[in-house]
This record gives C-alpha cells, structure tokens and sequence, in this order.
C-alpha cells in the first residue's frame, strides 16, 4: 500500500513537475526497481486496499469534549470527506488536517456522536461514538463496498470513465 504525501517545499525537484510522486520505504523500493538508482517513471493503479474488517478510528492522546482529533483507518477506498453529527439530521462537513486522514471536532455537545465517513466512490456509512477516549481504536462497525468497474484519477481521486 502506498499511503505518503511528498512535501514540495524543500523537496521541489523530487515532488512537483508532471508525475506523481510516491515515497517507497526501501523494502518496497528495491522490490521493484533497481536499488542503484533514486527516482523512476512507474505506471501504476489504484486499487481498493485488502484491509480485512471495519474502519478504525484512533482519536489523540488529548482529546476531550473540547478537541476531539482522530485518524481515520483501514478503510479499503479513500476518503473523500468525513462529517459529523449529534442528532443524525444535521451533518457538518470536518476539514482534513494536512494532508493525511486527521479530522477534529471542535466542541462535542453531547454523547453519542455520529461519524459519517464519504468514499471517493460516493458511498456514506456512519458509526455512533458513545463514549470520549484518548488514544483509542474505536471499531466503527462500518466498511466501504468495494465498486465495481469504477475508476478514480490518482491525482484528484475523481471518478473517470477507465483506467490509464
């Protein structure tokens, strides 16, 4: 699985021009290519990840009921958006944390909670959390459906009509 960001900043000959850019830790790398060289034109796909059982949500060792940051975790697509919700009628889209699956909410009014995690397919699925635990793996009881015959842009994780 491959799951890295490439800064820019610091990195501009390696992360930015017309490829994409993937950080392979060196097992993988010399894997795959000959361990003399640094850098490579790969063709790829992206495919659902083989994670066995439901989405994990890790919360941070300072949450409360005043900052409530987790990572999402072992969903088998990717996400597009992650919201939440006290009553299940009115949604709040969370902002992505950098450039990883971190999410917080700001203030957490009242237990339960609900998740409502969006894969780049569309597809919603919700967990309740009933209780505020820091440093804990809450199993959401929830798994994307993997789609079939659909394609995403790896840059922009849209949908697209077949692979390159």
């Amino acid at each position: 699985m491959v799951d890295s960001y490439c800064p820019i900043k610091g990195n501009e000959a390696a992360c930015s021009g017309d490829m994409l850019h993937f950080d392979l830790h060196r097992n993988g790398f010399v894997t795959i290519v000959d361990k003399g060289l640094s850098f490579l034109n790969v063709t790829f796909r992206m495919v659902a990840c083989n994670h066995e059982g439901n989405i994990i949500v890790k919360t941070k060792p300072t949450v409360s009921e005043y900052y409530f940051g987790f990572v999402v975790m072992n969903h088998v697509l990717g996400l597009r958006k992650v919201y939440y919700s006290f009553d299940k009628n009115n949604w709040t889209g969370l902002e992505r944390q950098g450039h990883y699956n971190e999410w917080k909410i700001e203030r957490v009014k009242s237990l339960p909670f609900y998740l409502q995690f969006e894969s780049i397919s569309g597809e919603k699925v919700i967990t309740q959390i009933n209780e505020i635990k820091s440093g804990f793996l809450y199993d959401t009881g929830v798994q994307f459906s993997v789609p079939k015959d659909m394609y995403f842009d790896a840059n922009t994780l849209k949908q697209i009509s077949g692979p390159k």
